[in-house]
């Protein structure tokens, strides 16, 4: 395809408080952006280019590099880690029928320190700490890293409940599980990210999180002398593990980054363009993620094109003139663990929404808005329902694309090509 984007962002170079656009190369469209220092100590977290887990400062874009690759700009919500010593399971952790011992295998940020932990009876080996039965009913997920010892079988379970998952270590796959959701995610060095999600009700008489040496038919047998490597311990108040956070004696949390910039009416053309993006929504799930093209006056319906995860896992095309819809085009969202690719095609009576190389909506009625109404790029909406996820590549385009065109750059090179992306353990 040979138009060129008046916007073009593919995250690669980055400083503290900014992350730099490919086009224009003038620095103009430059994102803004904030994460600011959470309680504990929760500066946020990213997998670097070596593929470790690497700890960064304040207001620094996280470039991650999660499955080799190009990097994405991860957008994370709050989230606080509820379990104390992350990383050190002979303090604040009880340890029922299984020695933890501090060993020298590598751990996934690269330092020679992780637990071994070994069963020393057949009763339910394991390692649990309590948590804090929350006031209403919360929607939790716990995770932790692991690499197999001289087993295959790990489990993750709660009490009260009773829920678990069962983990294959050596083929990297959920087992069986009781929860509301459980994955398996690789890393390198033969590590895995294993977690449940599970909702706590607030007539819970507990809150116990266990980690397990088990065999495959039981989370609650395990065999004498089995042991696995663990580290990374993580308990959050959402509906899927978010990037690691890390805790020592108290809980930490990390805050929530946003992105936007301002002053583009020179690089956005508002009667008539594409906005296109690649993202992951890393399993992030929910309702009203919002990347807008806006006027910048905190009123959106002014003139808007809304591009955004709605209510039941749906992308959608909502564009606003002067508080008058003027067309909104819903998708389902299939894949919440693939990367994705979104273009929003907007002229005076035409509005298309392509995903995946595929047309899925298109209403041929509508006006646009005035020249110069839109100047601001942001990932949310007046700076509140942010996006969340992992974008890959953004671009703005001044004038709207043919179908072909929109074909070829929300398409994959081949259904194969398309597969590898989404792959994903789930169940």
């Amino acid at each position: 395809m040979s138009k060129i984007p008046s916007i073009y962002l593919q995250p690669t170079i980055y400083k503290a408080g900014k992350l730099l656009s490919a086009l224009p190369t003038n620095g103009a469209a430059d994102l803004t952006f904030t994460r600011a220092d959470g309680a504990g100590g929760g500066k946020g977290s990213r997998v670097n280019q070596n593929g470790l887990i690497e700890i960064m400062d304040a207001n620094v874009p996280r470039l991650d590099y999660y499955n080799g690759g190009c990097p994405s700009l991860l957008l994370e919500p709050t989230s606080a880690n509820k379990l104390l010593q992350s990383e050190d399971y002979s303090i604040s952790w009880s340890r029922p029928n299984l020695t933890a011992t501090l060993s020298t295998v590598v751990n996934p940020r690269g330092l020679a320190s992780s637990y071994k932990l070994e069963a020393t009876s057949t009763n339910q080996p394991r390692i649990e700490q309590s948590s804090t039965v929350p006031a209403s009913n919360t929607i939790h997920t716990f995770s932790v890293y692991v690499k197999r010892g001289n087993s295959d079988f790990v489990a993750l379970s709660r009490f009260s409940g009773g829920q678990f998952a069962i983990f294959n270590l050596a083929i990297g796959t959920v087992k069986s599980s009781t929860s509301e959701n459980a994955k398996i995610e690789s890393f390198d060095n033969g590590w895995f990210r294993i977690s449940m999600t599970q909702t706590v009700l607030s007539a819970d008489s507990n809150n116990l999180w266990k980690i397990h040496s088990c065999i495959e038919t039981s989370y609650s047998a395990g065999v004498v002398g089995n042991y696995f490597y663990a580290w990374g311990t993580q308990l959050e108040e959402l509906a899927t593990p978010t990037s690691y956070i890390p805790t020592t004696t108290a809980i930490a949390t990390r805050l929530q980054d946003t992105a936007s910039k301002t002053g583009l009416g020179s690089y956005i053309n508002s009667t008539e363009g594409v906005l296109y993006y690649e993202f992951n929504p890393n399993g992030i799930l929910g309702i009203n993620k919002f990347i807008t093209l806006n006027n910048s006056t905190g009123i959106y319906q002014d003139g808007s094109l809304q591009l955004y995860q709605t209510t039941g896992n749906q992308i959608r095309f909502r564009y606003d003139v002067s508080g008058v819809n003027q067309a909104d085009i819903i998708s389902p969202l299939t894949y919440l663990y693939g990367n994705i690719k979104v273009a929003a095609l907007y002229s005076e009576n035409k509005f298309q929404l392509w995903v995946n190389g595929f047309k899925v909506g298109e209403d041929l009625l509508g006006s646009v808005a005035a020249l110069n109404t839109f100047v601001k790029l942001e990932f949310s909406r007046n700076n509140l329902l942010h996006f969340f996820g992992k974008v890959k590549d953004l671009r703005i385009y001044n004038i709207a694309l043919t179908d072909a065109e929109l074909q070829e750059l929300t398409g994959y090179t081949s259904y194969t090509a398309m597969a590898n992306e989404l792959n994903y353990n789930i169940i």
